[in-house]
């Protein structure tokens, strides 16, 4: 809105009597400072009381005056308050609807005369949203990487070219279905800086379980702390790698933690850890093959007993020791061992960890 300066030598000093100034405002609970009017110096202030969130206008008296009045929307909470998108509108959100006024003198009037606020409603019924997921993340992509370009504190852009890095990354960010795959292009695209003190977090990012404490636990998934790979030549999930404690990291209330895994957790139970090339075929009596994924079967068992039924095709244990000795026994009296010998499905009690932990 084009400001005026009001006419030349002018005694009355319109453009400061049309210049609101904040410091009049009394004291107050103040949460947020929504706009000043289109045609008039009064101010549109969001205050905090017991009750809720009120609407406060501040209007200034007329010449010569300094005088502050305070006008708020009484008897009604305030749920929400937003300018429209043209700055010409003002829309608030109470209990009766969603409300629609003119940023102006007589529209901010008429509103705070509504004291049933039922006037001005809109008509909310079958209202859509409509929402392009790929042009929100180029218009995303494009910000960071301005950002980065209007604010990075090296002018020279660490010696980059930085338009042809806006052209390598951008046919990724076209390719992105989801936001934690922008979140990537972006971590890329920022990473030819090399500099430590740029970070990308936060977004707005699917939550399935919609905060419900009970899907939560329900779809909480446990670890059993290793690199396992589906087999189907195995009919199992093999073990490819169980890692070791690191000191650094792998402390939980001063104590190490392993995977449950390992032998240093299941000794302590008389078991035999598994070891790489040993496969799962089942948890807690299903067959592991019967899921997607094994992180299925381990919902919601944190902490909990599991039983799995493993393979040991590269460790031992002591029921393995006792079919090769029972193997033995039979060839010795010339009876078939081939069941006892090759490797059979043993039962392997394990207490999965915290998929976080």
């Amino acid at each position: 809105t084009p400001i005026s300066f009001g006419p030349e030598k002018d005694v009355g000093l319109s453009f400061a009597r049309t210049s609101f100034r904040i410091d009049s405002i009394p004291s107050g609970d103040y949460v947020l400072l929504v706009s000043q009017l289109l045609n008039d110096p009064s101010l549109v202030v969001v205050s905090s009381t017991p009750s809720g969130f009120v609407v406060n206008i501040f209007a200034t008296s007329d010449y010569p005056s300094d005088g502050i009045e305070s006008v708020s929307v009484e008897g009604a909470s305030l749920d929400f308050i937003e300018l429209s998108t043209d700055g010409h509108y003002l829309i608030t959100l109470f209990s009766t609807g969603l409300k629609v006024s003119s940023l102006t003198a007589d529209g901010i009037t008429a509103f705070m005369q509504d004291a049933s606020l039922d006037k001005n409603i809109a008509d909310a019924e079958g209202l859509h949203l409509s929402i392009w997921p790929a042009l929100e993340y180029e218009m995303m992509y494009k910000d960071a990487w301005r950002m980065l370009r209007d604010y990075f504190y090296d002018p020279s852009m660490a010696g980059l070219e930085w338009d042809r890095i806006f052209d390598r990354y951008l046919p990724l960010v076209e390719r992105c279905s989801k936001r934690e795959e922008l979140d990537d292009v972006l971590r890329q695209m920022a990473g030819e800086l090399s500099a430590l003190h740029v970070f990308v977090y936060g977004g707005e990012y699917n939550i399935p379980n919609h905060g419900d404490p009970m899907l939560e636990a329900i779809n909480e998934i446990a670890s059993l702390g290793a690199l396992l790979r589906r087999s189907t030549e195995k009919f199992g999930y093999e073990v490819i790698k169980i890692p070791e404690t690191d000191p650094d990291f792998h402390m939980v209330d001063g104590l190490p933690m392993y995977s449950p895994l390992s032998s240093r957790t299941l000794s302590m139970s008389g078991q035999d850890g598994l070891a790489p090339g040993d496969v799962i075929v089942g948890v807690n009596g299903e067959s592991v093959m019967s899921v997607p994924d094994i992180n299925m079967l381990l919902r919601n068992v944190a902490g909990e007993s599991v039983r799995l039924e493993v393979v040991r095709f590269n460790s031992t244990s002591k029921l393995q020791e006792a079919r090769k000795l029972k193997a033995r026994l039979l060839e010795s009296k010339g009876e078939d061992a081939t069941e006892s010998v090759f490797a059979l499905p043993e039962p392997l009690i394990v207490v999965p960890l915290d998929s976080e932990g």
